[in-house]
C-alpha cells in the first residue's frame, strides 16, 4: 500500500509537467464578428505582451461563409523580425471556430516582450471585425493585450501590422495557439518518473 501511495504521489507531481494544452492566444467567438469591408492588400492582426515563457505551436485564421482562400499568417518580434509564418487553410483543424495550421516546431516567446500576429487579406475578400470594446475577451495565461486592432497596408504580401486602428475591437485576420513552457522538460520529467518507479520497485523486492 505504501508503494502504491508513493507511485500515486509521483504521478500527481509529474502530471502537470506532462499535460500541456494548446490554447488560443485570444479566444474570440465567431459570433462577435461583423463584415467590415473589402480591404485587399492589408495585413490585419493585434499586438500582445508576454508575462511568462510561452511557446507558439500554430497560427490561425477565421473563415466566414464560403471563403476558402488560403491566408498567410505571421508572427513578429518587436523589431519587426518575422519569427514564423504559414499558410492557413479553411480545412485546417479548428479550435473554437478558428482554423489553425501547426508550425514545424514551437516558437519560444520570452516574458517582457511585445509581439505581433497578423494575417494578409488579399483582394476580393471581406475583412471581418468585432465592433465595440472587447477588453473582456479571454486571453491565454501569460498573454496581455490592449485589445486594439493593428494593420499595415501593402500590396507585397504579409507584413508586420504596426499601425494601430483608432477603434476598439479586433479583426479576424489572425490568432495563434500557445502553451506554457514547463519548468521541467517533459522528457526529463518522464525519466524522473520512470527512475522513481524503478527505485520503489527494487525496494519492494528486497523485502
Amino acid at each position: 500500500m505504501r508503494l502504491l501511495a508513493r507511485v500515486s504521489l509521483a504521478a500527481a507531481v509529474l502530471a502537470p509537467m506532462l499535460a500541456l494544452a494548446d490554447t488560443p492566444g485570444v479566444d474570440i467567438s465567431p459570433s462577435l464578428f461583423s463584415p467590415y469591408g473589402n480591404y485587399g492588400g492589408i495585413t490585419v492582426g493585434f499586438r500582445f505582451d508576454v508575462t511568462q515563457t510561452l511557446e507558439v505551436t500554430a497560427l490561425g485564421h477565421l473563415f466566414f461563409g464560403g471563403d476558402v482562400i488560403p491566408r498567410q499568417v505571421g508572427l513578429w518580434d518587436p523589431n519587426g523580425n518575422l519569427l514564423a509564418s504559414t499558410t492557413v487553410l479553411a480545412s485546417d483543424p479548428m479550435v473554437d471556430g478558428w482554423s489553425y495550421h501547426w508550425l514545424g516546431g514551437p516558437i519560444i516567446l520570452n516574458p517582457g516582450v511585445n509581439y505581433a500576429v497578423g494575417g494578409f487579406e488579399p483582394s476580393g475578400v471581406f475583412t471581418y471585425y468585432t465592433f465595440g470594446n472587447q477588453s473582456g475577451l479571454p486571453v491565454a495565461p501569460g498573454i496581455s493585450t490592449d485589445h486594439h486592432p493593428y494593420y499595415h497596408y501593402t500590396n507585397s504580401g504579409l507584413t508586420d501590422p504596426v499601425d494601430p486602428e483608432g477603434d476598439n475591437g479586433l479583426w479576424n485576420g489572425a490568432d495563434f495557439l500557445v502553451n506554457a513552457v514547463p519548468e521541467t522538460p517533459p522528457v526529463v520529467a518522464l525519466g524522473l518518473g520512470v527512475g522513481l518507479l524503478g527505485i520503489l520497485t527494487r525496494r519492494r523486492n528486497r523485502r
